[in-house]
């Protein structure tokens, strides 16, 4: 299945990654179940763009590039996508829909099975005032 000794799963989530109590415990429980645990999240300044918190590998990946709003975004899609497909886990997880484009891309490239997991659904959300 992998090259790893036990099966990979990759999460992405579109946050920090420094307090997410839920994808903490899913990567808790998963680790618990023998499977070894990958979390791709948002870079910031002064967090580290790689470490190991809890037996979790973190990985962040910082929004770079130009400052056109379409283009920046298409490029960290992008950079997320090929950094879930150069991991190669055995099975993908979308912490929110925000993180369902670059799991289906590298599911589908590397013809692996991805969780989509709906955070919060608020199907009567007030909407911001811009």
């Amino acid at each position: 299945m992998t090259q790893h000794a036990s099966p990979r799963v990759a999460m992405l989530v579109r946050n920090r990654y420094t307090h997410d109590t839920r994808v903490e415990k899913e990567a808790a429980t998963l680790r618990a179940a023998g499977y070894d645990v990958v979390v791709i999240a948002d870079a910031a300044p002064g967090l580290a763009e790689h470490e190991e918190r809890d037996g979790t590998e973190v990985h962040r990946v910082a929004r770079r590039g130009p400052r056109i709003p379409g283009l920046s975004f298409a490029l960290h899609e992008w950079r997320l996508g090929r950094l879930l497909t150069e991991l190669r886990p055995d099975i993908l997880h979308a912490h929110d829909s925000n993180a369902l484009l670059p799991v289906a891309v590298a599911a589908r490239r590397l013809r692996r099975p991805f969780v989509y997991d709906a955070h919060d659904l608020w199907l009567h959300r007030p909407r911001r005032q811009r």
